[in-house]
C-alpha cells in the first residue's frame, strides 16, 4: 500500500519583503542629502581657509547647524549601512566583515563626534591650547571618515551593479586624490594653504556618495525581489 503523499507548495518570497530594507536606504539617502546641504550653508557662511570640524567649534555662529548636519550624516551612514544586502566579495582580504559594519561604524562614529565637538578654534590635538575635548571630536572625525571610505572600497568589491561600481571607484579615486592634494597644501602652505578646501571637497565627494549609494538601494531590486517578480510571472502564465 503506498503512502499518502502531500504535495507542499514551497513557499514564494514575498514582493513586499524588501520594503523596510528599501526604506531604510530612502531616508538614508534623504538624511545625507540634508546633511550636506546644511554643511554647503555653513561653509559659504565662513570666510577664509578652515577645515571641516571648526564649522561646528565652540563659540562658531554656524557650530548647531553644523552638528546637525554631522548627525545627519551620521543617521545616513547606519541607515544605509543597515538597508545593504548580503554580497560576496571578490577579494577576502579587501572585505574580511561586511561593509554594512564598517559603514555603521562610521556613522556611530560621526554621530560620537557631533556630541563631543571641539572647542574655540578647534585647535590640532597635542598643541598648546587644544583639550581632550579636541583629541576626542578629531579622532572620532578623522576614524569616521576613514571607515566611510574604508565602505566605499568595500562596495566597490562586492557590489553586483555595475552603476554601483563605478560610482564606488570614482568615489575612492576623488577622494584619494583631493586627499593627498590637501595634506601638500597643508605641508607646503601651497594655494595658500588651502588644505582646508581640499578636505571639503573630499568631505562632498563622500556624502554624495552615500547619498548616491542609498538612492540606488532604495530603488534598485535585491535578488530576493528579482527571483519572487519571477515567480510571480510565472505563476501568472501557468494559472
Amino acid at each position: 500500500m503506498m503512502p499518502n503523499v502531500v504535495d507542499i507548495e514551497p513557499a514564494r518570497p514575498s514582493l513586499g519583503a524588501d520594503v523596510p530594507r528599501r526604506r531604510r536606504a530612502g531616508i538614508g539617502a534623504l538624511s545625507g542629502a540634508l546633511g550636506l546641504v546644511i554643511i554647503w550653508c555653513c561653509r559659504t557662511a565662513l570666510d577664509g581657509n578652515i577645515y571641516v570640524s571648526a564649522m561646528g567649534a565652540a563659540g562658531v555662529a554656524t557650530a548647531p547647524w553644523f552638528n546637525l548636519a554631522l548627525i545627519l550624516v551620521a543617521a545616513a551612514a547606519i541607515l544605509v549601512a543597515t538597508a545593504l544586502p548580503p554580497a560576496q566579495p571578490r577579494h577576502r582580504i579587501l572585505s574580511p566583515w561586511p561593509a554594512g559594519a564598517t559603514l555603521l561604524a562610521s556613522g556611530t562614529l560621526f554621530a560620537f563626534a557631533a556630541a563631543v565637538p571641539c572647542t574655540v578654534g578647534c585647535p590640532v590635538p597635542f598643541t598648546p591650547t587644544s583639550t581632550v575635548q579636541d583629541l576626542l571630536h578629531v579622532t572620532a572625525a578623522a576614524l569616521g571618515f576613514t571607515a566611510a571610505v574604508t565602505a566605499v572600497l568595500q562596495v566597490w568589491d562586492s557590489s553586483t551593479s555595475r552603476a554601483t561600481r563605478i560610482l564606488s571607484a570614482t568615489t575612492m579615486i576623488v577622494v584619494a586624490l583631493t586627499a593627498l592634494a590637501g595634506a601638500y597644501a597643508s605641508l607646503t602652505r601651497w594655494g595658500g594653504g588651502s588644505g582646508g578646501w581640499f578636505e571639503f571637497a573630499a568631505t562632498t565627494v563622500a556624502l554624495m556618495w552615500i547619498t548616491g549609494y542609498g538612492v540606488a538601494l532604495s530603488r534598485t531590486p535585491t535578488r530576493y525581489q528579482r527571483s519572487a517578480r519571477a515567480q510571480t510571472r510565472a505563476s501568472r502564465w501557468t494559472a
